[in-house]
Parts: C-alpha cells; sequence; structure tokens
C-alpha cells in the first residue's frame, strides 16, 4: 500500500527514517485452511504527529465472508537513531485516511 501511494522502501531509506511496529492487534473470526486465497484490503485512519494504525480486512473471495480483521500500530522513527520523529507533510499527503471502516466495507462490496 505505501509503495503504491509512492512511498517505496527506497524513499524512506533516502529520507533516514521509516515505520516501526509499536504493537498488533488480530481478531480471528471465521476459519482459513491451507491452500485457500484470501483477500486482504488495508488502510490507514488516521494520523497523529508521529505515529499512525493501519488496519486490515482479510476476505474468503468466494463466499465473501470476513475472516480477520486487524490493526498494527507503526511509529515512525529516525532509523539511525531509532528515535521518534514527527511524519513529514509529503507522507502525510500522500494517504487519504478512512476513519470509518464501515466506508470500507461499502467499497469493497460488504453489508454491514
Amino acid at each position: 500500500h505505501s509503495a503504491a501511494a509512492g512511498w517505496p522502501m527506497e524513499r524512506y531509506l533516502a529520507l533516514g527514517a521509516g515505520g516501526v511496529v509499536r504493537s498488533h492487534f488480530i481478531e480471528y473470526l471465521r476459519p482459513a485452511f491451507a491452500g485457500e486465497l484470501i483477500e486482504a484490503h488495508t488502510w490507514v485512519p488516521e494520523f497523529t504527529e508521529r505515529s499512525t494504525p493501519r488496519r486490515y480486512l482479510f476476505l474468503r473471495p468466494p463466499d465473501r465472508h470476513p475472516l480477520a480483521r486487524a490493526e498494527t500500530r507503526w511509529v515512525f522513527v529516525d532509523l539511525s537513531t531509532g528515535r521518534r520523529r514527527p511524519l513529514p507533510p509529503e507522507l502525510l499527503d500522500a494517504f487519504e485516511p478512512v476513519p470509518d471502516d464501515a466506508d470500507v466495507r461499502r467499497e469493497i462490496g460488504l453489508r454491514d
């Protein structure tokens, strides 16, 4: 998602900063089975000065049933010191936050 928004790994390295994972939360809703294809959707609901959550929804394509939902909290850090630093404006401009999960569900064709 980041690379598709114009922020591949090389751009973070050139900036000398990037995201590290602070926490993960996963809620499993239905089982997935070996060999099944799984559809993954991801979006950014908001930004704070130095971090952002990223949300995920995993679906089984044939029946469109949600298998899991997750959230990862990313903290933006200086790669040489490991200390937090503010998210640069050009990074913030590359993403359009989607604060309401219902908007994502509608966009991918799920009913609430």
